[in-house]
């Protein structure tokens, strides 16, 4: 009896300590989330002050995560759904796979390797035969690859895949439009901002579709302008935003590109 006492007594003990060390080790988990990441001399510098000097190579690094670890679960998920096929239909999955899937995509032809011989010989060098049969295993691999996963997504659908994985929180980045000439009305709840420049074709592409929202939603979004030119792919967009600029500050912003730079699309007329 003796020896039953100290041993229960022992054991409350010992779970006493382990009760204790988890309540700390939660309430220690608890300040570090809410405690800032640093302090300078009594002044706290918040997880919002870091991801806000952050802002998008936050955002970047942690899409490129979601998307390893999205590729990845998907992997995963259609080995499982492969594997629970093979184990319905009592078979390996290479043989589950040999039927679903090599058995149904057909051999290369001459004519695709002709093709596609055709369309890419300006990139190639070496023997004409050696790339052939590169190109014969490179369009066999295609086949199957893309029947594999036709053959998944069937499986997907038959049955019922629940996905948790949550996508990254969105960064919100502030930008300053203090200045900047804009379109619409001042007052409108909805800000776009624009980065471009005026010898970026894409940039002169865009115009009629924000010309379009401005239209149809009148009084509720205003467009602001900000200029980014990228002077390694255009050389003169700088000195074109200098122009226009200048422009601005006579109240004509927009009329000069046309004039002292006519081969520049013509950009939005702002205020």
């Amino acid at each position: 009896m003796k020896w039953f006492r100290r041993e229960w007594a022992a054991s409350i003990l010992w779970g006493l300590v382990l009760g204790f060390t988890l309540c700390a080790s939660s309430v220690h988990a608890q300040t570090a989330v809410t405690e800032p990441p640093a302090e300078v001399n009594g002044e706290a510098i918040t997880a919002k002050d870091l991801e806000r000097a952050l802002g998008a190579r936050l955002s970047q690094l942690q899409e490129q995560l979601y998307n390893l670890k999205r590729g990845e679960l998907d992997a995963l998920i259609a080995q499982r759904l492969l594997a629970q096929e093979a184990a319905k239909r009592s078979v390996s999955v290479a043989a589950l796979l040999d039927a679903e899937v090599t058995s149904k995509v057909g051999l290369i032809t001459e004519k695709e390797i002709e093709d596609f011989y055709q369309a890419n010989k300006a990139q190639m060098r070496g023997e004409e035969a050696d790339f052939r049969q590169k190109i014969r295993a490179f369009l066999q691999q295609q086949k199957l690859t893309a029947r594999r996963e036709q053959f998944v997504v069937t499986l997907r659908s038959q049955g019922k895949v629940v996905v948790r994985l949550e996508s990254p929180p969105v960064i919100r980045v502030e930008v300053s439009i203090e200045g900047a000439p804009f379109r619409g009305s001042a007052e409108a709840h909805v800000t776009l901002v624009e980065f471009s420049e005026f010898q970026c074709p894409f940039c002169h592409r865009v115009q009629a579709t924000l010309t379009q929202v401005l239209e149809r939603y009148p009084g509720k979004v205003k467009l602001v302008y900000r200029d980014f030119p990228i002077d390694a792919l255009h050389p003169m967009a700088r000195r074109a935003a200098e122009a226009a600029r200048c422009a601005q500050d006579q109240g004509s912003f927009g009329n000069i590109m046309t004039r002292y730079f006519p081969v520049f699309p013509r950009p939005l007329p702002m205020t």
